[in-house]
C-alpha cells in the first residue's frame, strides 16, 4: 500500500475554512469543544497571556491553534505557547525570517518532503518524509529538511481540520545504508527525531517506513 502511496502526492494547499458540523462534533467529543468552553477558555488564556511575558496575538483565531491541542484548557495553552517561544529562541538563527519560498528546493528539486492533497480516514494530514536513499546529504543537508518540517507545521496548524484531527508524518527509510544517505536504520530514526520541529502546536503521530 505504502509503495502505491508514496509515488501519489500532490501539492500542499492551506484549507482555512471554517470547521464542518461533522467535524465540530469531533472537537466536541475529543477536545471537549462547544461554544460555551471556547468561549469561556479563550478569555482566559488571553487574561493569562496578558499577565505573561510573552509577546503573542490574542485574537479568537490565533487562540485556538494553541487552545486545541491542549483540550481547550488555557493554563496548559499557555504553557504551550511558552515552549514555543523558547524553541523559536533556541533555533532563531535557523528560523528567523523563514519564508516558504527559502525551503521549496526541499520539495521541487529533491522531492524529500511529500504530503498528500487528501486526508486519511481520520481527517488527519499525511506527509511523508524520505530519510533513505532518496536523501543525498551532500545536496540537502539536515538543516535544510529541519527548516521545511517547521515551514510545514507552521502553516498546517493554520487549518482548522489540522488543530481538530492532527498529522501523521511517515519517515521513509528505503535502501537505507544502498544510496547516498547510507548508515545503520536506528540512526536515521533517531535524525528523524531530532529533525522534527517540537515548538508548534501540531499533534501528530510518527511513522517509521522500511
Amino acid at each position: 500500500m505504502f509503495e502505491t502511496v508514496l509515488k501519489m502526492p500532490g501539492p500542499f494547499e492551506i484549507d482555512r475554512s471554517p470547521p464542518s458540523a461533522e467535524l465540530l462534533e469531533v472537537a466536541k467529543q475529543e477536545l471537549r469543544e462547544t461554544p460555551e468552553v471556547r468561549a469561556a477558555a479563550v478569555e482566559e488564556l488571553r487574561k493569562l497571556l496578558k499577565a505573561s511575558d510573552l509577546n503573542f496575538p490574542d485574537d479568537e483565531e490565533f487562540l485556538l491553534i494553541y487552545l486545541r491541542p491542549t483540550k481547550f484548557y488555557p493554563e496548559s495553552a499557555l504553557k504551550l505557547m511558552r515552549n514555543v517561544a523558547e524553541f523559536n529562541k533556541s533555533y532563531k538563527d535557523l528560523l528567523h525570517n523563514l519564508m516558504p519560498a527559502d525551503v521549496k528546493p526541499v520539495f521541487v528539486d529533491h522531492g524529500l518532503i511529500n504530503i498528500f492533497t487528501n486526508r486519511d480516514h481520520k481527517g488527519r494530514r499525511l506527509m511523508v518524509v524520505h530519510m533513505g536513499e532518496k536523501w543525498n546529504t551532500k545536496e540537502v543537508t539536515e538543516d535544510q529538511i529541519f527548516r521545511a518540517l517547521y515551514t510545514i507545521q507552521k502553516l498546517a496548524v493554520l487549518e482548522p481540520a489540522t488543530q481538530i484531527n492532527g498529522a501523521v508524518v511517515i519517515y521513509d527509510f528505503k535502501g537505507d545504508g544502498h544510496g547516498p544517505r547510507k548508515g545503520n536504520v536506528d540512526e536515521r530514526r533517531q535524525a528523524a527525531a531530532d529533525l522534527h520541529p517540537g515548538g508548534l502546536p501540531a499533534a501528530h503521530e510518527g511513522c517509521p517506513l522500511r
